[in-house]
């Protein structure tokens, strides 16, 4: 400012030596003006844009552990020890409806489907983080969950004379073990297609810059083992807890990876916090979705692409601004250190250029 009164009007009496204009010290003031907007612009760039969604955008996707299996609802339910299907089938839904997982939608949405209405028979529902449901149904003891949750924590038994059935459960699917008063009643077995968009939207990831795709679930190591190939991930990990997949995802972290986390569950929430970045499907947890940087809709997987794209083209233009500002103030700078470049003119030429680079920013990045 003061460079611009000392141009246009001189400066007041007795500011400068015998108040007259004095061009060294104009160019002192314009040089100051132009210096500490161009240190503005600096911060602005470096340190806005280290702002963990821009960087993780950027760069988070370079290490990709995706669950990328969405539950479709096809079932076949084993039942044990004479119990009825459509009942085991009922008593599963009763409690699996308190709680928001893709499991637990797949298996009510399935009841609802064949028109299975289940009254609330149980007592209080206990939920068991990443291992199952515990409940009560008149006097006996009905429990829900994983494999290591029925036969380990509950100490379950399969009934006498029924051990080759169980051993001969598909190992493609995801497995729901019902147990009712310490004896399993019924294995539920849900399908897990993969989106048709899956597959090609790893590849696509791949082409844009991802390094390695993980895929971590609490599903048994053959069920894992089935997706994982069908999928094309990098690597699995199976039967593992909310409090692994945190301590799987700071692991790579320490190795110097950058990690993206990708959940829909209460059980990935650890892992989406403990991530670089963490991105949660619409449909899932609302924890998960508060925890997460970003949520993406359920519909199509491919979105991730999307995100990556984005993510690429933002940090370009970043790039590109920073290196027009560092070079335009330069040379504006020279210029006006050496006379050549009036002050007047050069902070035209200085805000002219704020508001282009800004118009250019305010445009579409795809």
């Amino acid at each position: 400012l003061m460079g611009m009164l000392a141009y246009f009007k001189g400066l007041p009496e007795g500011l400068l030596p015998n108040g007259e204009m004095n061009v060294h010290y104009l160019t002192v003031f314009f040089t100051v003006f132009v210096m500490l907007q161009f240190w503005n612009l600096f911060n602005a760039s470096v340190f806005g844009t280290n702002h963990s969604i821009f960087r993780d955008a950027s760069h988070a996707l370079g290490m990709l552990s995706v669950a990328l299996i969405i539950l479709v609802g096809q079932f076949i339910i084993v039942t044990f020890g004479g119990k009825d299907r459509d009942e085991m089938l009922r008593l599963a839904a009763c409690l699996e409806e308190h709680f928001p997982h893709s499991m637990a939608n797949a298996v009510v949405r399935r009841a609802q489907e064949l028109g299975l209405s289940h009254d609330e028979l149980h007592s209080k529902v206990e939920y068991i983080v990443a291992h199952g449901i515990s409940s009560r149904v008149g006097e006996e003891t009905v429990q829900i969950g994983s494999a290591h949750f029925i036969f380990e924590d509950c100490s379950c038994v399969i009934p006498e004379g029924e051990r080759g059935r169980f051993d001969a459960i598909p190992t493609h699917y995801s497995h729901l073990y019902l147990s009712v008063a310490g004896t399993l009643a019924a294995v539920i077995c849900v399908s897990d297609p993969l989106r048709p968009e899956a597959v090609p939207a790893l590849r696509r990831l791949r082409e844009l810059g991802i390094s390695r795709c993980i895929m971590l679930t609490g599903d048994s190591r053959r069920t894992a083992e089935a997706i994982a190939a069908e999928v094309g991930v990098d690597d699995f990990c199976a039967e593992v807890l909310p409090e692994d997949k945190a301590a799987y995802v700071q692991k790579l972290k320490a190795a110097g990876h950058t990690v993206i986390m990708v959940g829909d569950g209460i059980n990935d929430s650890p892992a989406l916090s403990a991530a670089d970045a963490g991105v949660a499907i619409s449909s899932g947890a609302a924890i998960a979705r508060e925890i997460a940087d970003i949520t993406i809709s359920e519909g199509d997987i491919s979105e991730l692409v999307t995100l990556r794209r984005i993510a690429q083209a933002l940090m370009a233009r970043i790039r590109s601004n920073y290196r027009f500002v560092i070079g335009f103030n330069s040379a504006l700078i020279a210029l006006g250190l050496t006379g050549i470049l009036p002050p007047a003119t050069g902070a035209m030429l200085h805000n002219a250029s704020t508001v282009a680079i800004s118009l250019k920013s305010m445009t579409r990045l795809l």
